[in-house]
């Protein structure tokens, strides 16, 4: 390559990363980015995964995030930094491998700064494993054996489909098969050994694999039934279209056992991802006019001037706090910040003997606010409290709470609507039956209750 190449794709990859970085850091609203940094933190600061608080993803993203919050600092802006990163080795890998790429519009357009970011991070695996196929190597097939176990143990419902290509297109060479599975088995056992040490397999069996049975049906409006109706039609031409390509492509087939990444939950965010790579690989196989490349950066800068003008009334500048533990950004963290804190020290002043259970979306808030740690009662979310989650949460704050004084912060708009969607609808009207609505906290459409 060069010279003048290496310059010129050091600065798109270095102006990609500070795209990426300033959307993180300042205009990105995401629940599932606290989420997926709130976990990490924790981690990082000595609690233990699923034993400490639930999560429903494999333990590989959050434990190496938190390996980075402890060497750089325990922050969101290492967090952020991190994470942005890994969108930048996403291009790449697509750049390198595509004579034709078109890619960084498709990929900052759909998904990527949008959406969680362990998600994110199984998209960067994915592409290394199918990119590692093209290539031939003495130790490919152990190298690939170990991303799959990464991906199994980053999201397994994944990694478990990702896996069925190497049976489909190596079923003549058992050899490779038998060196791939060995090896998936052979790192596993060594997570599970790992965590089996650590006391939480118990744990991580339910909440990331029988958890999953649990998932509650969400009601469906027109809007959201339209949304679903429109990404079962793209599933179905993406299927159509690898069908198609694996005739003249072999390796396409991985595209559509990527297609997994939509479930369970099968929501816009989740199906986007899914088929996200299938959107590029198409880009790609095809001649793009320079014509088209022009309309499509300035879609793509409209795009950001368009998130820029939206989020502007609500940015202020970036509002460090690290004395306190944690860096915080403006908008995503300090509007909810202002609230909860008001909530905190009207609960300091009257409750302060109370267990108090957060049952409400902003529970980790309230957490960072008090710098507090987590525990499972603050993310009583559909699907991540295990098989049966929401009758054996019921069951234990009711031991608890029948000989100590508890009290719980709900959003009783979820109730009044009678609408399943994230947090637990059941437990929710466990609450307001059986205890008793307190005083006029009202911030957000919060109430209190307690015995």
């Amino acid at each position: 390559m060069k010279r003048k190449d290496i310059v010129i794709n050091c600065i798109e990859l270095i102006i990609l990363f500070v795209v990426i970085m300033i959307y993180n850091t300042f205009f990105y609203s995401g629940y599932d980015h606290i989420v997926d940094f709130t976990h990490t933190y924790s981690i990082a600061n000595g609690l233990s995964i699923y034993k400490d608080f639930n999560i429903v993803i494999g333990p590989v993203y959050p434990m190496l995030m938190a390996l980075f919050l402890v060497v750089f600092g325990k922050n969101l802006i290492v967090f952020n930094t991190i994470n942005s990163l890994i969108v930048v080795c996403i291009y790449y890998l697509i750049k390198k491998n595509n004579k034709h790429t078109f890619s960084l519009f498709i990929l900052l357009s759909f998904c990527i700064v949008l959406f969680a970011k362990y998600n994110t991070f199984i998209l960067l695996l994915f592409y290394i494993l199918y990119f590692l196929e093209l290539r031939d190597s003495k130790y490919k097939d152990y190298i690939i054996g170990i991303v799959l176990s990464l991906i199994v143990f980053t999201k397994i419902s994944v990694g478990i489909c990702l896996i069925i290509p190497t049976i489909i297109l190596y079923y003549k060479k058992p050899r490779v098969i038998l060196k791939r599975l060995l090896t998936i088995f052979i790192i596993s056992s060594l997570f599970l050994l790992l965590m089996h040490i650590l006391g939480v397999l118990p744990d991580f069996m339910n909440y990331t694999v029988l958890g999953l049975f649990d998932f509650a049906d969400i009601s469906l409006s027109t809007y959201k039934t339209a949304l679903l109706i429109i990404m079962l039609i793209i599933l179905l031409l993406g299927m159509i279209f690898l069908i198609k390509a694996f005739k003249k492509d072999k390796f396409a087939c991985y595209f559509f056992f990527f297609f997994s990444m939509a479930l369970p939950s099968f929501d816009f965010n989740h199906t986007m991802l899914a088929i996200v790579p299938t959107i590029i690989y198409f880009v790609d196989s095809k001649r793009i006019s320079k014509r088209i490349r022009i309309i499509c950066y300035s879609i793509f800068a409209i795009f950001y001037i368009s998130l820029i003008i939206n989020s502007s009334s609500n940015i202020d500048l970036l509002k460090i706090d690290c004395e306190n533990k944690y860096c915080s950004q403006n908008y995503i963290f300090n509007y909810s910040f202002d609230n909860v804190h008001k909530i905190n020290e009207e609960l300091k002043k009257e409750y302060s003997d109370y267990t108090i259970y957060y049952f409400n979306l902003d529970a980790y808030f309230y957490k960072l606010d008090l710098h507090e740690n987590i525990n499972k009662y603050d993310f009583i979310w559909n699907g991540n409290m295990g098989f049966n989650g929401s009758d054996k949460y019921i069951k234990e704050i009711n031991n608890y709470c029948n000989s100590n004084r508890c009290l719980f912060i709900i959003n009783e708009s979820i109730i009044k609507d009678n609408k399943e969607d994230l947090i637990s609808l059941k437990i929710l009207k466990h609450v307001s039956k059986k205890y008793e609505k307190k005083g006029n906290l009202f911030y957000k459409n919060v109430s209190i209750y307690s015995n």
